[in-house]
């Protein structure tokens, strides 16, 4: 039987957990966006019993998801979290593949993280030519 200890920690400054409160609007994205967040929040929107038509919820939903997965990695002692700085990043990572009204150039790294993950999806499609949809599909 494995016993799971959770440390608790103090806080010498509570303001410094304090997370950025994104509001998603309807402003267009790139075609590879759109392609990146087909590809990975919509699967997890799916799974969670979220309409993928709404972009701006399916944000929300994994926005909510995340920061509470990234409590319970804390709580359980995963290392990359355990640093104040490692740990603001993740919680405010900016969102990938939706226009959010607060400005944020965040980003955590964290493979695990959903909208890392959706960044690297999208230099990837860059990489390869998506956003030029119509020559994309002409070159194949």
């Amino acid at each position: 039987m494995v016993t799971i200890v959770r440390k608790r920690r103090r806080v010498r400054n509570p303001a410094l957990l304090r997370s950025i409160g994104f509001e998603f609007t309807n402003d267009p994205v790139t075609p590879a966006c759109e392609l990146a967040r087909t590809a990975v929040l919509d699967p997890i929107a799916k799974a969670l019993g979220v309409e993928s038509d709404q972009p701006q919820k399916v944000a929300q939903v994994v926005l909510m998801r995340w920061r509470n997965r990234l409590v319970e990695l804390r709580d359980l002692g995963w290392k990359p979290l355990q640093e104040t700085t490692n740990w603001l990043a993740a919680l405010n990572c900016s969102p990938a593949t939706v226009q959010c009204s607060v400005a944020s150039s965040i980003q955590c790294q964290h493979t695990i993280c959903p909208w890392c993950h959706t960044r690297r999806i999208v230099r990837l499609l860059d990489r390869i030519g998506y956003g030029d949809r119509e020559n994309f599909f002409k070159s194949m």
